[in-house]
């Protein structure tokens, strides 16, 4: 199918090549000008409300921080621990909020990109530092190949994809107690994996699990449900580099998915 713009309708043009006493082309158009008004509309509004929440979200972080450190000096357990939650939450929210942007931009093919040269493994290893203070139950091991792998891409979004993956490991492992990420390098890419060991993806899920707004049938006890946009985020991202993302699972013996992004010659 293909979308045209007449005046200041759109139209959706589906053409099928058929045979009956010969070869004809079934052509279907369909004004769909009021469907794309309606998704405009939709993501004007996404993007408006998202920025309205950011400020009022950002006080309530400054205001929680404040109470928090005040507490730590009356030594109020209890209120420690009611504070440590709405903290997770309010965190939880800030992250809603950015995926929504992300999806409005992404959508808009206004994911900009800020390139520059950086040494990938320096890169996974201080993702990997600052979420290893986030679990106390997996260990997240890291190995590189020992090299220099320097990339241009932008490091932000390549860290935010490496960090979407991280914690969907930790988040769909409440069984397992580790985490392994390797990094190799060919001739034109960097290859990045992240391995879990927990319950798996389904076969037909594996093909969805980066389509926006998918959720997993397969559920963890206890586990915050999210937008399901995470991983289409990371896809997007890596796309957006001239890279590739893909998963490798099975049911209830983990996952590994692999990141490839291609090498420009750096001097």
């Amino acid at each position: 199918h293909t979308f045209s713009s007449i005046g200041h309708k759109v139209m959706l043009l589906n053409a099928r090549k058929f045979y009956r006493d010969g070869e004809n082309i079934l052509l279907a158009i369909e004004d769909i000008s009021e469907f794309k008004q309606l998704e405009k509309r939709k993501d004007e509004f996404i993007i408006t409300a998202s920025h309205e929440l950011k400020t009022p979200v950002t006080t309530i972080k400054g205001y929680t921080d404040l109470l928090n450190r005040h507490l730590k000096t009356s030594h109020d357990e209890k209120a420690i621990r009611y504070v440590s939650r709405m903290d997770y939450q309010i965190n939880r929210l800030t992250q809603l909020i950015s995926d929504l942007l992300d999806v409005t931009k992404i959508q808009a093919g206004k994911l900009a990109l800020r390139k520059e040269v950086f040494d990938m493994d320096e890169l996974v290893r201080d993702v990997v530092e600052d979420l290893q203070h986030t679990t106390t139950k997996h260990r997240i091991s890291f190995k590189g190949d020992g090299g220099k792998n320097l990339i241009v891409a932008d490091k932000y979004r390549i860290s935010q994809a490496l960090i979407n993956l991280i914690t969907n490991a930790i988040s769909y492992s409440p069984k397992s107690d580790k985490i392994i990420i390797l990094t190799t390098t060919t001739q034109k890419s960097v290859v990045i994996s992240v391995q879990d060991f927990g319950i798996g993806i389904s076969k037909k899920d594996q093909n969805k699990v980066f389509d926006r707004f998918f959720q997993s049938q397969s559920k963890v006890r206890g586990s915050a449900a999210g937008l399901g946009l995470g991983l289409y985020i990371t896809g997007e991202i890596i796309k957006h580099h001239g890279g590739k993302l893909h998963v490798e699972s099975e049911k209830g013996k983990g996952s590994v998915f692999t990141i490839s992004l291609p090498i420009r010659e750096t001097k």
